[in-house]
């Protein structure tokens, strides 16, 4: 049968190395470093990501931003902004591909994991806005992909007891684009997991329903691991020269410099040993 790699350690709650892990992961596939799917479920503190392409200010209420002292995030995946916190899990596929897959296979397809989750939490979901996952007529998870010819990154969050009031407070309907687009004002009605239920949902429920669900997707079996530490100091190297960075995060301007960095260790794995083993650890 099919493998693929799940991996759900924290790394503190930290969102700059989280939201850096993701670029790490598809960077390790992209360049043939790994050769097998990887799930990843994961965590952060307080904090606002938005998507590549975002306008900070059609998205974001900066002054509660300010007013909160929460971080703000720019990711490499489009989609808008979302807020995070303890209360939020996020989910990160990449996968290897021969040829560059559809938009209408990853979201199409692969976000199926997300559906058939809720479904094994008693949940019925369907997918609105392209992208958003609704239940019961509120939006409890928002998904982002990058598609490149040979990897595609899937991503996206779930709300199980997040802080509700807050998301409110620091994130603003992009009205423009609702009207742009087409999209149904259930983009911004958002509801927790656990209200929907009317219980509490625990860590480990959540997370076997996400790998069992993407398993199935996957049509593989998957096997429990660990970053290595060169999948980690790529993310560190990203973290403090990207996502570290405000003209990053406010402006989208690029800083060039980390990309030598960074396949200077790619570099150095490939003339170590070949593989898995020497980036993911069991």
């Amino acid at each position: 049968m099919l493998k693929y790699l799940v991996i759900f350690e924290e790394y503190p709650y930290d969102p700059f190395i989280n939201v850096a892990l993701d670029e790490s992961l598809l960077l390790a596939i992209e360049m043939r470093l790994i050769s097998i799917p990887i799930l990843r479920i994961w965590r952060n503190n307080k904090s606002v990501v938005i998507g590549r392409n975002t306008n900070v200010v059609n998205e974001v209420r900066i002054d509660k931003l300010k007013r909160y002292g929460i971080p703000l995030i720019r990711r490499i995946s489009g989609g808008g902004a979302v807020y995070h916190d303890l209360g939020n899990y996020n989910y990160t596929l990449v996968i290897p591909t021969e040829s560059r897959l559809s938009i209408d296979y990853v979201y199409g397809h692969l976000l199926k994991g997300i559906l058939l989750a809720l479904n094994t939490l008693g949940i019925e979901a369907w997918i609105e806005n392209d992208t958003d996952v609704i239940a019961n007529g509120f939006k409890v998870s928002g998904n982002s992909a990058i598609i490149k010819k040979n990897v595609a990154l899937l991503h996206g969050t779930l709300l199980v007891n997040t802080d509700l009031n807050i998301l409110c407070q620091v994130l603003k309907p992009n009205v423009n684009l609702v009207r742009k687009r087409g999209y149904t004002l259930t983009k911004y009605r958002v509801a927790n997991l656990n209200y929907l239920v009317g219980k509490e949902l625990k860590p480990e429920i959540i997370i076997s329903s996400l790998i069992d669900s993407f398993s199935k997707v996957l049509g593989a079996e998957p096997i429990i691991t660990m970053c290595s530490d060169t999948i980690l100091e790529i993310a560190e190297i990203l973290s403090k020269y990207r996502y570290r960075d405000p003209n990053w995060n406010w402006y989208k301007c690029e800083n060039f410099n980390i990309w030598k960095r960074v396949l200077k260790i790619i570099e150095n794995s490939k003339r170590d040993k070949q593989g898995i083993c020497n980036l993911l650890r069991t």
